[in-house]
């Protein structure tokens, strides 16, 4: 009774947070809706516990400023009250969003294991933050080059529930997922119903119950999905805000402390809005030039806390390409390729949108050509660049890689949906 009580307070705590009000910093943020709103107060929250722990503050202070934030949300909705207008449609998307991720928390719940990396890596990294100890700490633990920004979550919410239950800790995963998906549905041009049976369904194909087990795919996957929605904004609005772009590089930053793959997707996510022609030369270069910021920004506190900044220990190198580069090799990654494409459903529908795309939007092609060769330049490098057993690697890899890779074909399902089948289908 006592755990279904503190995931139930759990909940509220993570869809609060969708509450402080970090969005009234946006200028015209009534124009944004009610879950982008949510969303970027979330993301918002998540880079403020990133930059607190990069310089340096203890645990124990971000929580107490934690209680300061949510007394400053409360007054604020307090005073406002009588000018808050309550929408029908706004709260039964709270009350889908709330109860799933209830009801998925209690199933975590009930199988609290952790997966191997959870229990090798993550957890160790966690475990010393938990107690006070700063960044600095992380260099004493297992691969201390991988980024810290889930042992920096996991931690906050582990120490400010209960820390008797880790798994507590991990759940704002659950919340972060679903918020993902509704936010990637809010941009089709339908009805509330046909929102809610679309993200269901999202939900059917990409849901697993051990991506909350501690292992950083579900959330991977989360931030490209987000990431993806403003990049088909970018692509697609003939007036491109700071707010959208704004969106964008809480996403590109937060993936690049997220993990390595996080990294690879900024970037791949960072090239392909270049391609848009409704940014300017000088947006461009702009944009190009914040994320190249960020990234130094990242090198600087890694060296600052004496972190490696290798990929992953001594298992990737350029020199192991001179060794796995051969034919044997392409068609065995191949293989593994095309069997695990079969295997994660979302991204079979993205493909088939894909291919839809490529053919009715011939503008388009460009982008969608370099969607996919960077992409498969990415799969198999992480591959050929490793010198562990191909085969083992590829087992345990794959399907992980192209379930985040599903993320970035969504930006096809929902052109197709918007300029073609919606219309037709009068939906």
């Amino acid at each position: 009774m006592i755990e279904i009580l503190l995931i139930l307070l759990s909940t509220i705590i993570f869809f609060v947070i969708g509450f402080i009000p970090f969005d009234k910093f946006l200028v015209n943020s009534n124009n944004i809706s009610f879950i982008d709103k949510r969303v970027f107060n979330l993301l918002s929250f998540l880079t403020l516990l990133l930059i607190l722990n990069l310089i340096g503050i203890k645990l124990q202070y971000i929580i107490n400023l934690f209680y300061i934030l949510l007394a400053i949300t409360f007054v604020f909705y307090f005073t406002k009250i009588k000018y808050i207008k309550f929408n029908i449609k706004n709260i039964i998307i709270f009350i889908l969003l709330f109860t799933l991720t209830f009801v998925i928390s209690i199933n975590v719940a009930y199988s609290p294991e952790l997966a191997w990396e959870a229990q090798t890596t993550w957890i160790e990294k966690t475990i010393p933050l938990i107690y006070g100890e700063g960044l600095e700490s992380l260099k004493q633990n297992p691969a201390p080059e991988l980024p810290f920004l889930f042992p920096i979550i996991w931690s906050f919410f582990w120490k400010l529930i209960n820390i008797e239950y880790e798994y507590l800790g991990r759940l704002i995963i659950i919340c972060i997922y679903l918020y993902s998906i509704f936010s990637l549905i809010d941009l089709l041009k339908c009805n509330l119903k046909n929102k809610i049976i679309l993200f269901l369904l999202i939900f059917l194909l990409t849901f697993k119950v051990n991506g909350f087990q501690g292992d950083l795919d579900i959330i991977n996957f989360s931030f490209i999905l987000i990431g993806s929605k403003y990049l088909y904004i970018i692509n697609t609005n003939q007036k491109v805000n700071y707010i959208n772009l704004s969106f964008f590089f809480i996403i590109l930053n937060l993936l690049i402390y997220l993990s390595n793959e996080g990294l690879f997707y900024s970037m791949i996510l960072l090239t392909l809005s270049l391609f848009s022609k409704n940014l300017s030369i000088n947006k461009k270069f702009l944009v190009f030039f914040l994320f190249l910021l960020i990234v130094l920004i990242r090198i600087s506190f890694y060296k600052f806390y004496g972190l490696s900044l290798n990929l992953n220990s001594d298992d990737y190198a350029f020199n192991h390409i001179n060794l796995n580069l051969n034919i044997e090799n392409i068609f065995l990654i191949s293989k593994y390729l095309l069997f695990n494409i079969l295997r994660t459903e979302f991204l079979i529908i993205g493909i088939i949108f894909y291919f839809a795309d490529f053919y009715l939007n011939k503008p388009s092609r460009n982008f969608l050509i370099y969607l996919v060769f960077i992409n498969l330049i990415f799969i198999y490098s992480v591959f050929l660049f490793n010198e562990e057993t191909l085969e083992y690697i590829l087992k345990g890899k794959m399907s992980n890689l192209l379930f985040m890779s599903s993320g970035i074909f969504a930006i096809s399902i929902v052109k197709i949906f918007n300029n073609k089948l919606i219309k037709k289908l009068n939906i």
